[in-house]
Protein backbone atom coordinates (compact mmCIF):
# COMPACT_ATOMS: atom_id res chain seq x y z
CA UNK A 1 0.00 0.00 0.00
CA UNK A 2 2.85 2.38 0.79
CA UNK A 3 4.50 1.69 -2.57
CA UNK A 4 1.21 2.36 -4.36
CA UNK A 5 0.78 5.65 -2.48
CA UNK A 6 4.35 6.67 -3.33
CA UNK A 7 3.76 5.88 -7.00
CA UNK A 8 0.55 7.92 -7.00
CA UNK A 9 2.29 10.92 -5.45
CA UNK A 10 5.36 10.77 -7.66
CA UNK A 11 3.84 9.78 -11.00
CA UNK A 12 3.76 12.78 -13.37
CA UNK A 13 0.42 11.60 -14.82
CA UNK A 14 -1.37 11.80 -11.46
CA UNK A 15 -2.42 15.44 -11.79
CA UNK A 16 -3.90 14.83 -15.25
CA UNK A 17 -5.82 11.76 -14.08
CA UNK A 18 -7.15 13.56 -11.00
CA UNK A 19 -8.30 16.56 -13.07
CA UNK A 20 -10.08 14.20 -15.47
CA UNK A 21 -11.90 12.41 -12.63
CA UNK A 22 -12.87 15.70 -10.97
CA UNK A 23 -14.34 16.81 -14.31
CA UNK A 24 -16.20 13.50 -14.72
CA UNK A 25 -17.69 13.65 -11.22
CA UNK A 26 -18.77 17.26 -11.82
CA UNK A 27 -20.56 16.22 -15.05
CA UNK A 28 -22.32 13.39 -13.20
CA UNK A 29 -23.31 15.63 -10.28
CA UNK A 30 -24.56 18.29 -12.70
CA UNK A 31 -26.81 15.66 -14.29
CA UNK A 32 -27.99 13.95 -11.09
CA UNK A 33 -29.11 16.98 -9.09
CA UNK A 34 -31.45 18.53 -11.70
CA UNK A 35 -32.70 15.07 -12.73
CA UNK A 36 -33.67 14.25 -9.14
CA UNK A 37 -35.24 17.69 -8.62
CA UNK A 38 -37.32 17.03 -11.74
CA UNK A 39 -38.98 14.04 -10.06
CA UNK A 40 -42.16 15.01 -8.26
CA UNK A 41 -41.69 14.74 -4.49
CA UNK A 42 -37.88 14.74 -4.46
CA UNK A 43 -35.65 17.67 -3.61
CA UNK A 44 -31.88 17.57 -3.78
CA UNK A 45 -29.22 20.12 -2.94
CA UNK A 46 -26.07 20.37 -5.00
CA UNK A 47 -23.03 19.16 -3.06
CA UNK A 48 -19.81 21.13 -3.32
CA UNK A 49 -17.75 17.98 -3.44
CA UNK A 50 -18.31 14.23 -3.13
CA UNK A 51 -19.48 11.40 -5.33
CA UNK A 52 -22.97 11.17 -3.82
CA UNK A 53 -26.05 13.24 -3.09
CA UNK A 54 -28.64 13.08 -0.32
CA UNK A 55 -32.05 13.66 -1.92
CA UNK A 56 -34.98 14.38 0.40
CA UNK A 57 -37.71 11.88 -0.50
CA UNK A 58 -40.38 13.01 1.96
CA UNK A 59 -42.67 14.31 -0.79
CA UNK A 60 -42.50 11.18 -2.90
CA UNK A 61 -43.11 9.09 0.23
CA UNK A 62 -46.28 11.14 0.80
CA UNK A 63 -47.37 10.73 -2.84
CA UNK A 64 -46.96 6.94 -2.68
CA UNK A 65 -48.71 6.65 0.70
CA UNK A 66 -45.53 5.52 2.46
CA UNK A 67 -45.98 7.93 5.37
CA UNK A 68 -49.51 6.61 5.95
CA UNK A 69 -48.32 3.01 5.75
CA UNK A 70 -45.48 3.78 8.18
CA UNK A 71 -47.84 5.50 10.62
CA UNK A 72 -49.97 2.33 10.65
CA UNK A 73 -47.09 0.09 11.68
CA UNK A 74 -46.65 -1.09 15.24
CA UNK A 75 -44.38 1.02 17.43
CA UNK A 76 -41.83 -1.80 17.46
CA UNK A 77 -41.79 -2.03 13.64
CA UNK A 78 -41.60 1.77 13.25
CA UNK A 79 -38.50 1.68 15.45
CA UNK A 80 -36.78 -0.56 12.91
CA UNK A 81 -37.60 1.36 9.74
CA UNK A 82 -38.54 4.76 8.35
CA UNK A 83 -40.49 6.08 5.36
CA UNK A 84 -37.20 6.62 3.49
CA UNK A 85 -36.10 3.06 4.31
CA UNK A 86 -39.39 1.70 3.00
CA UNK A 87 -38.98 3.72 -0.22
CA UNK A 88 -35.36 2.55 -0.53
CA UNK A 89 -36.37 -1.12 -0.17
CA UNK A 90 -39.30 -0.64 -2.57
CA UNK A 91 -36.95 0.80 -5.20
CA UNK A 92 -34.48 -2.04 -4.69
CA UNK A 93 -36.93 -4.94 -4.79
CA UNK A 94 -39.48 -3.59 -7.27
CA UNK A 95 -37.48 -1.28 -9.54
CA UNK A 96 -33.93 -2.63 -9.37
CA UNK A 97 -32.18 0.51 -8.18
CA UNK A 98 -29.93 0.54 -5.11
CA UNK A 99 -29.77 3.52 -2.77
CA UNK A 100 -28.83 3.75 0.88
CA UNK A 101 -31.22 5.09 3.51
CA UNK A 102 -30.37 7.69 6.16
CA UNK A 103 -30.63 5.11 8.94
CA UNK A 104 -27.63 3.27 7.49
CA UNK A 105 -25.48 6.10 8.80
CA UNK A 106 -26.81 5.87 12.34
CA UNK A 107 -30.25 5.95 13.91
CA UNK A 108 -29.62 8.79 16.35
CA UNK A 109 -31.09 12.08 15.16
CA UNK A 110 -32.51 10.43 12.03
CA UNK A 111 -36.11 10.65 13.24
CA UNK A 112 -38.23 12.68 10.85
CA UNK A 113 -35.47 12.81 8.22
CA UNK A 114 -36.39 11.33 4.88
CA UNK A 115 -33.14 11.22 2.94
CA UNK A 116 -31.51 8.61 0.77
CA UNK A 117 -27.92 8.48 -0.41
CA UNK A 118 -27.32 8.11 -4.13
CA UNK A 119 -23.79 7.51 -5.36
CA UNK A 120 -22.78 8.77 -8.78
CA UNK A 121 -19.46 6.92 -8.83
CA UNK A 122 -20.42 5.05 -11.97
CA UNK A 123 -20.86 5.86 -15.65
CA UNK A 124 -23.46 8.37 -16.79
CA UNK A 125 -25.56 5.83 -18.71
CA UNK A 126 -26.00 3.74 -15.54
CA UNK A 127 -26.87 6.88 -13.59
CA UNK A 128 -29.49 7.87 -16.18
CA UNK A 129 -31.02 4.39 -16.03
CA UNK A 130 -31.14 4.56 -12.22
CA UNK A 131 -32.81 7.99 -12.25
CA UNK A 132 -35.38 6.67 -14.73
CA UNK A 133 -36.12 3.76 -12.38
CA UNK A 134 -36.50 6.11 -9.42
CA UNK A 135 -38.94 8.22 -11.47
CA UNK A 136 -40.87 5.09 -12.44
CA UNK A 137 -40.94 3.88 -8.83
CA UNK A 138 -42.25 7.25 -7.69
CA UNK A 139 -45.31 6.76 -9.89
CA UNK A 140 -45.91 3.11 -8.96
CA UNK A 141 -48.63 3.27 -6.29
CA UNK A 142 -49.89 -0.22 -7.17
CA UNK A 143 -46.36 -1.57 -6.90
CA UNK A 144 -45.93 -0.01 -3.46
CA UNK A 145 -49.22 -1.58 -2.35
CA UNK A 146 -47.90 -4.99 -3.48
CA UNK A 147 -44.61 -4.25 -1.73
CA UNK A 148 -46.46 -3.73 1.59
CA UNK A 149 -47.71 -7.31 1.34
CA UNK A 150 -44.27 -8.74 0.50
CA UNK A 151 -42.63 -9.77 3.77
CA UNK A 152 -39.33 -10.67 2.10
CA UNK A 153 -38.97 -7.27 0.43
CA UNK A 154 -40.12 -5.53 3.62
CA UNK A 155 -37.47 -7.39 5.59
CA UNK A 156 -39.88 -8.68 8.23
Amino acid sequence: AQEAAREAFENPKTAEVVLHMVSEFKKRRDYVVPALNDISGITCNKPLGAFYVFPNVSGICAELGIHDYYDGLSEQRRGKTSPATLFQRFLLYYHGVALVDRRSFGVQKSEGQHFLRLSYATDLDTIKAGIARIRQGGRDKDGFRRFTEDSEALGV
